[in-house]
Order: C-alpha cells, then sequence, then structure tokens
C-alpha cells in the first residue's frame, strides 16, 4: 500500500513538472516570444531596485506582523522574527507544491510542529488568513473595477467573488457546518488525515474573527497594495505606464488563477494569466512575460533563496555534535 501511494505522489510530481513545462513552452511558441531578448526589454533598472526592498523586508514583516495577530488570538506566542524565519524557510520548501499558495502547506506544518498541543489551531491562523486575503482581494478587484472600462474583466472578479462567498456559505454556514462535519465523520478510511481536517474546520468555524479584523484587514489591503505597486513598478522598467486602477482589478484575477494547484508554484498558469490581462490593453507579448517573469522572481525566487540560507543554517545549527570517545580514553 504504502509503495502504491509514493508512486502516485512520484508520478503526481512529474505530471505537475510536465504540465509545467509545457505550458510555458506553449505560451512562448504561440506568442513568438524570444527568450533571449526577454531581458533586453528593461529601459529603467532603477524600478526593478525599488521593487527589490518590497519581498526582502516590508512584505515579510507585513505577513508575520498579520499572522502574529491571528496566532495571539488562539494563545499561541510567536515572535515576528520566528514567523519571517519560518515564512521565508516555507516559500522556500513550498516552491515544489502545487499553486502559487504552497507555501501555506509547509507554514501550517511548522506551525503545528512548534505547537502540537494546540493541533488544528494553529493550522487554522493560515486559512482564516487566506479567506480574509481572498475577500480583500475580491473587494479590493470591485473598487477598481469602477475605473476600468473593461466589461469583460469587470464581469470576471464580479463572477469569481460570488462563486468565493457562496463557497464560504457551504462551508460555514451552521446547517451546512454540521452536514460537513457528518460526512467527514462518517468516512471510515484515512481517520488521521480526516480528522485533522475536522478539527481544522471546526476551529476556523469558530475562530474570533471580531477582535482582529480591522487591524488584519489594514495589513492585508496594504500587503495587496505593495504586491500591486511592484507590477506596476515592474511595467514601468519596461517603459510602460499601466494605470494603478487596472493593475488592483487585474491582480486578484492573476492571483486567484495562480492558486489553481495544477503546475508548481503556479508556473505557467500565472504567466498566461498575465498575458491574456494585460494583452488586452495593448501591451507586448514579450514585455508581459518579462514582467511575469521578474515578478515571480522578486515575490518567489528572492525569498525562497533567502529561505535556503535559513533553512541551511538551522539544518547545521540543530544537527547533533558527535561525541569523540578517543577524548575520554
Amino acid at each position: 500500500m504504502k509503495l502504491i501511494i509514493c508512486r502516485v505522489k512520484y508520478y503526481k510530481f512529474i505530471l505537475r513538472i510536465a504540465i509545467s513545462i509545457v505550458l510555458l513552452a506553449f505560451i512562448f511558441y504561440k506568442l513568438n516570444i524570444n527568450i533571449k531578448t526577454l531581458f533586453k526589454i528593461i529601459v529603467d533598472y532603477r524600478y526593478i531596485f525599488i521593487a527589490v526592498i518590497f519581498p526582502t523586508v516590508i512584505i515579510p514583516f507585513i505577513v508575520a506582523n498579520r499572522w502574529k495577530s491571528f496566532l495571539t488570538l488562539v494563545n499561541i506566542k510567536e515572535n515576528t522574527f520566528s514567523l519571517i524565519n519560518i515564512t521565508f524557510q516555507s516559500t522556500f520548501l513550498g516552491l515544489l507544491l502545487p499553486s502559487a499558495q504552497g507555501y501555506d502547506a509547509i507554514r501550517m506544518y511548522r506551525i503545528e510542529k512548534r505547537h502540537p498541543q494546540k493541533r488544528g489551531m494553529a493550522g487554522s491562523t493560515i486559512i482564516i488568513e487566506r479567506i480574509i486575503g481572498l475577500l480583500c482581494l475580491c473587494s479590493v478587484g470591485i473598487v477598481a473595477s469602477f475605473f476600468v472600462p473593461d466589461t469583460k474583466i469587470k464581469w470576471m472578479i464580479y463572477i469569481f467573488s460570488a462563486a468565493f462567498i457562496l463557497i464560504l456559505f457551504f462551508l460555514y454556514n451552521k446547517q451546512c457546518y454540521k452536514l460537513l462535519h457528518t460526512l467527514l465523520d462518517s468516512v471510515k478510511y484515512f481517520k488521521k488525515v480526516f480528522g485533522y481536517l475536522t478539527n481544522l474546520h471546526k476551529e476556523t468555524y469558530s475562530f474570533p474573527f471580531d477582535k482582529t479584523i480591522i487591524y488584519s484587514v489594514l495589513l492585508i489591503l496594504l500587503l495587496q497594495l505593495v504586491n500591486t505597486f511592484i507590477i506596476y513598478l515592474l511595467f514601468l522598467s519596461t517603459g510602460n505606464h499601466v494605470s494603478f486602477s487596472y493593475n488592483l482589478l487585474v491582480y486578484p484575477l492573476i492571483s486567484i488563477i495562480s492558486m489553481i494547484p495544477i503546475t508548481f508554484s503556479g508556473i505557467g498558469i500565472r504567466d498566461g494569466a498575465f498575458i491574456f490581462f494585460y494583452s488586452r490593453i495593448g501591451i507586448s507579448a514579450d514585455t508581459i512575460m518579462c514582467v511575469s517573469i521578474i515578478n515571480y522572481m522578486l515575490i518567489m525566487l528572492l525569498p525562497a533563496l533567502l529561505g535556503s540560507i535559513l533553512y541551511i543554517f538551522n539544518t547545521l545549527k540543530s544537527k547533533p555534535k558527535v561525541i569523540n570517545k578517543d577524548k575520554f580514553k
């Protein structure tokens, strides 16, 4: 049985790599994008240097303080720098997980491991983060839609928002809550997994939202504005001025699409979404692909690089020392 599970995981791993490569190859071929000249599109590197500050300094502090506020409400004490450490390492370890939010699974594992007595409760803080984050994304997109004339994109953010609210209603409506728990309790196989999911759902259902909603929403909105501003700066580095309102409308849609767990870190899916939305305002595919790749490098690969350094350092630090027996002879 274990051998079959390992093989299934291996085949899924290979399949996702293949899908990522095929999607990227298709985009480059279909749009006739030249890799050699891709980064020659950048005309002003100063904007990129400014953009680097956000994922390395500002975003980690926003994410850590947002997470800390949720953990405090469930009586889990963690300092900001420990959470920054966990976030950076999780970004590194989550690179090979499906969807752009794969690192959340690593964060859940790490925080649960640090607080085993709070099983389910610790992990629920990340689910809460994501729920409020998606609601804020949808809200920002809806507000921005009033300043953008493209009707098709407007309807996309409205549909995504309505679908997400319906899912939340199903998961957290009192009657649906009871029905879902009845179904989960009736599952005979993988009792540990479904038991954890039941506990996780219970903790998110009873989470005291009202005690942190204003503070957390402000931090999440700030994070989303920063991420949008990075894209705005990257387009400026290519000599293209894209209105901030258009970025605010499109960024939530790209973020939501990137969460689809088909490829690793959303590779290919994200790039395709970038090209679909920004080509509508007359920007060339080469330019959009350049911005998409640099955005991925700044938001994911740069923090992952810092996370890999921290991971190696912490691994070496926690490695047990070998006692030299000859010393005692």
